[in-house]
């Protein structure tokens, strides 16, 4: 198991560079400069430096996001991430994946979302969602069964 996660890991992080820059490992994370500076200094992704100049070998970053403890960074750069959208729609959708971590059904996010209307909810929030591959259903064979839950995919299982 944790193979195939190292694996799917690897393979999404194939384009970048072995040895990474701070900027790079930034931009790998979805976390500012600041935060990533953070990690380092607190030693939780190994790394060398050479003069002044970071230097993080790809296979120390794959080691960190193998951890329990990268999964709460990621929690929390999400949240940060979310607290700077000021579009009420693109916000109702980061809350609806947030909810989705665990299978939830339409009428019960359409109440956490205080929305109405199901054409609303469907148009608008959903369908983007689904295409895009950021939520699946649990029945996908079965769109409109009266069971049917929405469950957010982790940016690790879209690529398998």
């Amino acid at each position: 198991m944790q193979n195939q996660k190292r694996s799917r890991i690897e393979i999404k992080l194939k384009d970048y560079p072995d040895v990474l820059t701070v900027k790079e490992l930034a931009f790998m994370l979805g976390a500012s400069e600041r935060t990533t500076l953070a990690l380092l200094h607190k030693g939780k992704i190994k790394h060398f430096r050479i003069m002044n100049r970071y230097q993080i070998p790809k296979d120390c970053v794959i080691d960190f996001m193998m951890t329990e403890e990268y999964e709460g960074f990621r929690m929390r750069v999400d949240a940060a991430r979310f607290m700077k959208i000021t579009d009420p729609e693109e916000r109702k959708k980061e809350k609806l994946l947030f909810l989705c971590e665990t299978p939830r059904g339409r009428k019960e996010l359409m109440y956490l979302l205080d929305i109405k209307s199901i054409k609303t909810f469907f148009r608008v929030y959903l369908k983007p969602l689904l295409e895009s591959g950021e939520l699946r259903m649990t029945h996908p064979e079965q769109p409109s069964v009266s069971t049917q839950k929405y469950i957010r995919v982790k940016p690790d299982e879209s690529e398998g």
